[in-house]
């Protein structure tokens, strides 16, 4: 048996300590770790191998009058974001590429967090855009609208290998 690709997921992995830990010994097994996080916190002694961030743009937000100004408020933490961009990264954003107004406002939005995070031209294909989609018949379609997006950008398309295999199913 060789080194392993372990990726530590959550809701949100960096929130706990043993978390961390877990890491740290994993790799010291010898294995690659990559944190998934959505960047909202950044801990001093984080290691790890590749930092996925997957912040969340405005769509996400719950139409809910708890959760929604909640979510709002944390969702986008630029200060933490680039403090997870020091170790290896890929940003992955995820749009909604089924509606061409609503991927304009992405893209739009998209393009905003990349500016604020100061991401080089030449690091912008470690952004990858997403589609959101739990529909493995509507799946070709959206990646199909993302291409030119991803080629005018600079960006990577983000697969949804999980969707495509097994449906939206939770636990894949």
């Amino acid at each position: 048996e060789g080194p392993r690709h372990v990726v530590l997921t959550g809701g949100e992995p960096l929130l706990f300590p043993a978390m961390l830990e877990l890491a740290r010994r994993v790799r010291a097994a010898g294995h690659h770790v990559t944190f998934e996080t959505a960047g909202t916190v950044a801990p001093d002694d984080l290691e790890c191998d590749l930092v996925s961030i997957s912040p969340k743009l405005a769509h996400a937000t719950p139409d809910d009058p708890v959760w929604g100004p909640r979510h709002e408020a944390r969702r986008w933490q630029p200060v933490m974001v680039r403090r997870l961009m020091q170790h290896p990264w890929q940003l992955k954003l995820v749009v909604r590429a089924h509606d061409p107004a609503r991927l304009a406002e992405d893209v739009s939005e998209a393009m905003g967090m990349v500016e604020a995070l100061g991401v080089a031209t030449g690091d912008r294909d470690r952004v990858l855009l997403m589609p959101e989609c739990v529909d493995p018949a509507r799946l070709s379609a959206d990646y199909a609208a993302l291409v030119p997006v991803c080629i005018e950008h600079g960006f990577t398309l983000g697969p949804r290998l999980h969707i495509a295999i097994f449906g939206h199913v939770p636990g894949t």
